[in-house]
């Protein structure tokens, strides 16, 4: 809450690495990671389960995706995050087109997870502009603006994100191939065995 009213953080710019600059409101949203390779040759509907034993566990998944997006570590969530499990999310999308590989339809499995940070007011907040709501800055990589300008560029996948806080509203899942990891598992399987489904798990954080 920020003076007694509901909102969500999302990143509404970001900075490329090749001196792009993306405008759009995107929550923290990362591709769960594959344990098995043997998924590959599993049923979709052995993929959509909510509860999948081909991706890492879709909790270890939030911490992670907190800790690369907003690098709060595990010591912080655990002391100034709740999840509130009655308002947490799964959706399966089936047929879908792939935003990164266009001809491939695929099925996107998202778990939506919504954090409720109980003490706004606490000191150690602050790093996410709480109290006020103010918006803050988090860098992905070793991202930096002089780098841009260097021969050799930044890395790819380096880039800046601008965090604010909105008010709580419908919100719509922003995918891309950037930040779904696994990506090259669903080419390779539709390659060696021209699937036309592939399954995606996919974690955002509300």
């Amino acid at each position: 809450e920020i003076f007694g009213v509901d909102h969500t953080l999302f990143s509404r710019m970001q900075f490329m690495h090749d001196g792009q600059t993306v405008e759009r409101k995107q929550v923290p949203l990362r591709k769960l990671t594959w344990l098995e390779s043997s998924a590959l040759h599993t049923s979709a509907d052995d993929l959509a389960s909510e509860v999948c034993t081909f991706t890492e566990n879709w909790r270890t998944g939030c911490r992670t995706t907190l800790h690369e997006r907003l690098g709060l570590p595990t010591s912080w969530q655990d002391l100034h995050l709740v999840e509130e499990e009655n308002r947490c999310k799964y959706i399966v999308e089936d047929n879908v087109k792939s935003d990164g590989y266009p001809g491939l339809n695929t099925m996107y499995c998202i778990h939506e997870v919504t954090f409720r940070i109980p003490d706004p007011l606490h000191s150690g907040v602050q790093v996410i502009g709480l109290p006020e709501g103010q918006e803050f800055a988090t860098a992905e990589g070793d991202f930096n603006f002089h780098g841009q300008q260097d021969d050799h560029g930044l890395a790819i996948g380096t880039q800046l994100n601008i965090w604010t806080w909105g008010r709580v509203q419908e919100k719509k899942v922003v995918k891309e191939s950037s930040v779904l990891k696994p990506v090259a598992a669903a080419a390779e399987a539709a390659k060696q065995e021209q699937l036309v489904n592939t399954n995606f798990q996919d974690l955002l954080l509300i």
